[in-house]
């Protein structure tokens, strides 16, 4: 169900086809707090889900500098990265 397709379109516009708003205003109740805030973020999070067991979330470190409150799952909006878009 989670496969990305084979076209050329970019990770976020394939989580925007992927992921309705519904799933959106409706995220699994296994997930708690740590729901994502993102159709991206939704979608790899259930492909994380279908390939370890739940027991392992609680374990996955984020790659997410403590220093930053970016919630982005794929770094471009990471100021860093976001001046270079810029020049």
């Amino acid at each position: 169900m989670y496969l990305i397709p084979t076209t050329n379109i970019s990770v976020k516009d394939t989580a925007e086809k992927m992921v309705s708003d519904e799933q959106m205003k409706s995220p699994k109740p296994e997930w708690g707090d740590d729901a994502p805030d993102s159709k991206e973020g939704y979608w790899y999070r259930c492909m994380f889900d279908e390939q370890f067991p739940a027991q392992c979330a609680p374990t996955v470190m984020r790659w997410t500098p403590m220093w930053s409150k970016v919630t982005d799952p794929s770094g471009r909006a990471v100021s860093i990265h976001v001046a270079k878009y810029d020049q």
